[in-house]
């Protein structure tokens, strides 16, 4: 009798569970405190663009370096997302300027970007380099791009601990940004749906990088970016809610309702099984 209400108890938890998630906006939640290298390898990638730029998930977060002796039309180092998104998601990170010289040049944050998709950008907290505009040289970016166009707003902000959070709902995405992780600001938002750029499938990267120069928007070349320092950022609790995802190398997406579901169903059958006997 114990066994078989313990069964029962466990299918009504994972029934509410599943009708709790159903009726709110987002059907799942990923969370990574990075303290787990496994766990994190099970859903991104390191990436750096060559041995002047690390990546190592140390002190229960992931720190990115940019070394000083970096050089190039971009370079970057960071995690790349396995898992791809469709549908509404928010993902928010938290930041720590590690290592951050005044005017260093490097952008550091979240990017989004689909395959086969022109439609891509960045929310990132930024060291403007000595050779850029605009003044002040701390910011906070949203940086919305399309086929030949972008979309950038800056907010002069010279936190060195805080969060960054993009939201995508139907084709609008929004760039938010915190002090010390606490109220959300508004960056800016952009609309793809005039243009249809925007993939129905999005992929996520945490990344830091800079370019040696830059080719502004009248062609001009814009020198110096990187200002030649070490640079190092740290990113912790990441947590991303949304619809839909699949594995990118293996593109079968799986209803999270689904999956919530079947334990429920099996305690039910489970105990059935129980009572009748």
């Amino acid at each position: 009798m114990k066994h078989r209400s313990v069964m029962i108890f466990l299918a009504f938890t994972s029934i509410c569970t599943m009708i709790f998630f159903a009726s709110n906006s987002f059907a799942a939640l990923l969370i990574d405190d990075f303290s787990n290298t496994a766990t994190t390898a099970l859903s991104w990638k390191q990436k750096n663009f060559d041995s002047n730029q690390t990546v190592a998930q140390i002190n229960d977060q992931v720190e990115i370096t940019i070394g000083g002796s970096s050089s190039g039309p971009d370079f970057s180092a960071g995690l790349r997302s396995k898992f791809e998104l469709k549908g509404d998601f928010d993902i928010r990170i938290k930041f720590q300027l590690l290592d951050w010289p005044a005017a260093n040049g490097v952008r550091a944050g979240i990017q989004y970007g689909s395959k086969d998709f022109p439609g891509n950008g960045q929310v990132v907290r930024q060291s403007v380099g000595a050779g850029e505009p605009p003044n002040p040289k701390e910011n906070f970016v949203t940086n919305f791009q399309e086929v030949g166009s972008m979309d950038v707003t800056f907010i002069p902000q010279g936190a060195t601990i805080g969060g960054l959070r993009l939201q995508r709902e139907g084709s609008v995405m929004t760039g938010y940004y915190s002090i010390s992780y606490g109220t959300w600001n508004l960056i800016d938002s952009h609309d793809y749906s005039a243009t249809g750029a925007l993939g129905e499938w999005v992929g996520i990267g945490l990344a830091a990088w800079s370019h040696t120069t830059l080719i502004g928007s009248e062609g001009e070349i814009i020198s110096p970016v990187f200002s030649g320092q070490d640079v190092k950022v740290a990113f912790d609790n990441l947590n991303i809610t949304y619809d839909t995802m699949r594995d990118m190398h293996h593109p079968v997406p799986v209803p999270p309702s689904l999956l919530l579901l079947a334990p429920g169903l099996a305690g039910l059958i489970a105990a059935r099984r129980r009572f009748k006997k």
